[in-house]
């Protein structure tokens, strides 16, 4: 089970072009959300794709979303994945996949309003290297609070059914350009394959798996650039 994103849109030579436009437009895999992002969760877009496979336990408790243009940004890719456990994991792994990029897009538009005030606050002559795009602090910590924020839902009752038993993992890789920001929680993974000298492919590990021997940690946040 997940979610695989190119750094570049591929060039399909070899494939059915008829059979990829028809993959990408099916509009019965994609919703528009609020602030125009095509939200997907099956199927493949054009720099990403999602994909898993019922086991013998019984409910398949994966669930997976790709948003293009996520948070107002037609160039930003976000790509998430959440393992259910528990009696009701499937119930709890889908309403995380549902609203927590809602609340990431809302800390996002929080922070990108703070910050507007305070660029406007600011006295300084140089502007012109400010970049539109928010700062690492304010990924962290819209990550953060949108993680508080879903886990508090969750503790006072407000996701509609009984998640005391039941739990997922969550995983969520935002593209911006070529930088990668990542957070998760649990032990499902982040991969960025990249190459050695000889164009050999080589896994390198974004996250940290949070088991519960570590010291408390609510989330990893991390940033890297996707040419590492």
């Amino acid at each position: 089970m997940g979610v695989c994103c190119s750094k570049d849109k591929p060039i399909y030579e070899n494939f059915d072009k008829e059979s990829l436009a028809e993959a990408e437009d099916d509009d019965a895999c994609a919703r528009v959300a609020e602030g125009g992002a095509r939200v997907r969760l099956l199927g493949a877009c054009a720099f990403a794709s999602m994909f898993t496979q019922q086991g013998r336990k019984g409910v398949n408790q994966d669930a997976m979303t790709i948003w293009e243009g996520f948070a107002g940004d037609k160039e930003r890719i976000l790509c998430g994945v959440f393992d259910g456990h528990g009696p009701l994991g499937h119930k709890v792994a889908g309403h995380v996949r549902d609203v927590l990029p809602v609340k990431l897009a809302s800390e996002l538009k929080r922070s990108e309003l703070s910050d507007s005030h305070s660029d406007r606050d600011d006295t300084t002559e140089d502007t012109d290297d400010q970049e539109d795009a928010p700062s690492f602090d304010s990924w962290k910590d819209g990550f953060i609070k949108a993680f508080e924020g879903l886990d508090g839902d969750f503790g006072a009752g407000r996701a509609g059914f009984d998640c005391i038993c039941s739990g997922t993992t969550a995983v969520i890789v935002v593209k911006q350009g070529q930088d990668l920001m990542v957070a998760n929680l649990g032990d499902s993974r982040a991969i960025l394959c990249t190459r050695d000298d000889k164009n050999r492919p080589v896994p390198v590990q974004l996250t940290v798996d949070l088991k519960p021997n570590l010291p408390s940690r609510f989330c990893f946040v991390s940033h890297c650039d996707i040419n590492v």
